[in-house]
């Protein structure tokens, strides 16, 4: 199959009093023509790289998952006071599992959520147990996570969780 080509080529400009003009008649390539066989493929190859480096840039970075692994000191701070406790956590990709409590020996089991920075946990306390928040949404800051009771018995109060020395 024989695929036709149109194409302009430029031999030589032409002056006129109104500026400068350029051949009208396009000139025709056949794309199996012996001459097309051996026209360079440098400006192709160019194309190629210029088009893929700009794919590449465009595309996001591989993104790389924080770990929030670990144990944690937790305070929360109300317009009551401070509250301390600890928390231990565990990740399997964005699913936050683990507990928190006044006492490692007093769990609250919690799961959570991390998307980016933003880490949302939720508390399962078991019946007849009070947890000092029922959700909250911290933002991950190096070794330390801090955000707000969003809902509660401390609603609005500010948690802070930083990492346990090892």
């Amino acid at each position: 199959m024989k695929h036709v080509v149109q194409c302009f080529r430029i031999e030589r400009l032409h002056a006129s009093a109104g500026g400068l003009e350029l051949p009208t008649q396009p000139r025709l390539a056949v794309a199996d023509s012996p001459r097309s066989r051996t026209a360079p493929t440098h400006s192709m190859k160019t194309l190629f790289l210029v088009l893929s480096a700009s794919i590449a840039a465009c595309s996001p970075a591989p993104t790389r998952v924080t770990s929030v692994v670990g144990d944690w000191r937790v305070s929360v701070a109300t317009s009551d006071g401070k509250i301390d406790g600890f928390a231990s956590l565990t990740q399997n990709g964005d699913q936050i599992t683990g507990w928190v409590g006044p006492d490692p020996r007093d769990p609250i089991p919690i799961t959570g959520i991390l998307s980016g920075k933003t880490l949302t946990i939720v508390t399962h306390p078991q019946p007849g147990r009070v947890a000092a928040f029922d959700e909250c949404v911290l933002t991950l800051l190096g070794e330390r996570m801090s955000g707000e009771v969003r809902r509660g018995r401390v609603r609005g109060a500010t948690v802070e969780f930083r990492r346990a020395a090892p």
